[in-house]
């Protein structure tokens, strides 16, 4: 019987691309005032880091090498972007009364790979806390997922068995694959209208209404 739901954060319950651009257009606007120049490097840095499955200093690395960028390193870029990274977040737009509805019957944590202080300022932004009674950000402990030890360990903390658990996230690879190696069970949250035959996908956050 499954006791807790617990939700990767971005792209899964905040709308990730959306500040993810919204932060991209901002940071290069500070370098160059050629707006057609900007919405190419924004574009291309939206395909380098792939709906955010690729290291952000390796994407950025691909974006300086690609057009000779001069005014900053992709270590520089990164550690900027770290400084003001959650300060623009955006939940969808179902999610508060999903959540709320979900609170009466099932415990409610969330579960995120991450920098601490980014994810922490973008859980502090939203405020999802009096929903939640448990929170765990990758860095807290140094274990990343898909390793299985994290959500394992996430359990553990909520005084749960795996088998108590369903993990609910929008990647296969890390949220899907480690949940379900961990002893959970797990639903997929399908943004880019991808579907996997070992799972349950669900398209908005508001379907787990409908099949919990």
């Amino acid at each position: 019987m499954i006791k807790a739901l617990l939700f990767d954060l971005d792209n899964t319950l905040i709308d990730r691309q959306r500040a993810f651009t919204e932060m991209l257009y901002r940071t290069f606007r500070k370098y160059y005032d050629d707006e057609e120049y900007v919405n190419t490097l924004v574009k291309d840095a939206l395909f380098f880091d792939d709906g955010g499955k690729i290291e952000r200093i390796d994407s950025f690395t691909k974006l300086i090498d690609k057009y000779n960028i001069k005014e900053f390193t992709a270590k520089e870029f990164a550690e900027n972007w770290s400084k003001e990274s959650g300060s623009v977040v955006y939940l969808f737009d179902d999610v508060i009364s999903t959540l709320t509805a979900l609170k009466d019957k099932y415990r409610l944590a969330i579960v995120t790979n991450g920098d601490y202080e980014s994810q922490k300022r973008k859980l502090d932004h939203v405020n999802l806390y009096y929903l939640m009674d448990y929170t765990l950000i990758s860095s807290e402990i140094g274990i990343r997922k898909p390793d299985p030890r994290i959500f394992q360990y996430a359990c553990k903390q909520m005084n749960l068995k795996e088998k108590e658990c369903l993990y609910i996230g929008d990647s296969y690879s890390r949220d899907i694959v480690g949940a379900i190696n961990a002893g959970l069970e797990a639903i997929y949250v399908s943004r880019v209208n991808e579907t996997h035959d070992d799972v349950k996908t669900i398209y908005q956050i508001k379907e787990l209404l409908d099949i919990l």
